[in-house]
């Protein structure tokens, strides 16, 4: 069992992860796009570009945390300096100079994100790699990585928000306003957190797997088994199918909430959004006990299997849902979505911690930080094929920012095909890939 002290330190971290993967998306879009009228397209590259970096870097950090680890080094200290270097970099990301021309706004973006990006990297291996050691069973896999994600879910209450708490009468003006709620996340919600789970956490991944090791072993990339090496691309794909593609399709759902919905008020639309992102987080803490019951009761995979079933017709609800007069059934749409996103925080990664746990049973070496770096890899890539593609589509499909409410017909009218029916297309796809899993 995991002891209160690990609980609230893997609980911190990922209260602080939640912020460092999505703080960026709840202000940079409605600030740099909706208000500094940056074009959708370059801001989809700017911030892209950074988390690109960092994927492809990610296979490399892992290893690398494993041989600062292997060397001595403490996870306190990787904790408590990449935690307070995304903390500040993510505060600057805000206080770009509004005089500034808009190459000179994009260039500040682009070196300050990079910072970020590679210093969340670091940290969010360091974190989940702390989880995933905890996670010495299968059954306790379900609930470490369910505990986590009620970290995550009360994040969610709070994380779209934040650009309508930037938007108070109390500041002098939206800048003002944004700087004040970037610097308040950076210090409180990332750094402040990242250092409670760096004070609290022993370091876990220092432990050597076997007593009467006397001399280090180098460190390489981990050769799974066939087995569980097809188990991992499989759940590294669903993973992707998830973040990515079904990431791409309802990453209209703002949009639509502000220009179709909402008749082209911002404000507004970011309130409704807020509800919507609310009742997602307190409907997810609540499926959490749900989902692990039923993991208990019928298994990871049968679990699944449903979860994706109930996504199909949320997404199909999507349709009817997003338009003028229904924003009190944005609560449906949570009700029925909530489900899979658990999943994606509970159930998958507790497949994953699987993967760990059998691994060392057979070989006694540690994979956590590998298998960590590979799920941060997907999961980033996910993020710029979501972030990068929607741009591109909002390019062609004819949308522009500056028009204000006066956006085409048929421009919002494939959004709402993008966000309801690519729901159902890419909800239905894992279904196959389930079979695959149960057979390797």
């Amino acid at each position: 069992m995991v002891n209160l002290r690990h609980k609230i330190a893997i609980g911190s971290g990922f209260f602080a992860l939640f912020f460092v993967g999505h703080g960026i998306g709840a202000l940079a879009i409605p600030y740099y796009q909706m208000i500094l009228g940056v074009d959708p397209f370059y801001l989809g590259i700017i911030l892209t570009l950074p988390i690109l970096i960092s994927a492809l870097l990610s296979p490399r950090i892992g290893l690398n945390i494993m041989r600062l680890g292997q060397a001595g080094i403490s996870n306190r200290l990787g904790i408590l300096a990449f935690g307070w270097g995304a903390a500040l970099s993510f505060g600057l990301l805000w206080t770009v100079p509004v005089a500034w021309s808009l190459n000179a706004k994009l260039i500040y973006l682009l070196v300050v994100s990079v910072v970020f990006s590679l210093c969340a990297t670091y940290l969010t291996i360091y974190i989940r790699s702390i989880a995933y050691n905890l996670a010495d069973s299968a059954q306790n896999a379900t609930h470490v990585m369910g505990f986590t994600s009620i970290f995550e879910k009360l994040g969610s209450i709070i994380y779209f928000w934040l650009f309508p708490m930037a938007q108070l009468s109390l500041f002098a003006d939206i800048h003002m306003g944004m700087q004040w709620v970037g610097w308040l996340t950076s210090i409180g919600l990332i750094g402040g957190l990242a250092t409670v789970a760096a004070i609290l956490s022993d370091d876990l991944l220092l432990k050597p797997c076997h007593a009467k090791q006397t001399e280090p072993q180098k460190i390489n990339t981990p050769q799974l088994s066939p087995s569980l090496h097809k188990r991992l691309i499989i759940l590294l794909i669903l993973l992707f199918i998830q973040c990515g593609l079904i990431g791409f399709c309802i990453s209209f759902d703002f949009y639509i909430l502000v220009y179709f919905v909402d008749n082209g008020d911002i404000g507004q639309g970011a309130f409704w959004k807020g509800v919507l992102s609310s009742a997602y987080a307190i409907l997810g803490l609540i499926s959490i006990p749900i989902v692990i019951h039923c993991v208990k009761r019928f298994g990871k995979l049968a679990c699944l299997r449903a979860i994706y079933v109930i996504s199909i017709v949320g997404g199909a609800s999507k349709w009817f849902i997003y338009a003028p007069g229904n924003q009190n059934w944005l609560v449906l749409d949570a009700l029925l979505g909530v489900w899979i996103w658990t999943a994606v925080s509970a159930v998958i990664p507790a497949l994953l911690a699987d993967i760990c746990i059998e691994h060392k049973a057979k070989t006694q070496q540690k994979i956590e930080a590998f298998i960590a770096s590979r799920q941060h890899f997907i999961l980033q890539v996910s993020a710029v094929f979501a972030f990068l593609v929607s741009g591109l589509t909002l390019n062609s499909i004819g949308f522009d920012a500056a028009n204000g409410i006066e956006q085409s017909t048929d421009a919002l009218w494939l959004m709402r095909v993008i966000l309801a029916a690519g729901s159902v297309i890419f909800s239905a796809i894992p279904l196959y890939f389930l079979v695959q899993l149960k057979k390797a």
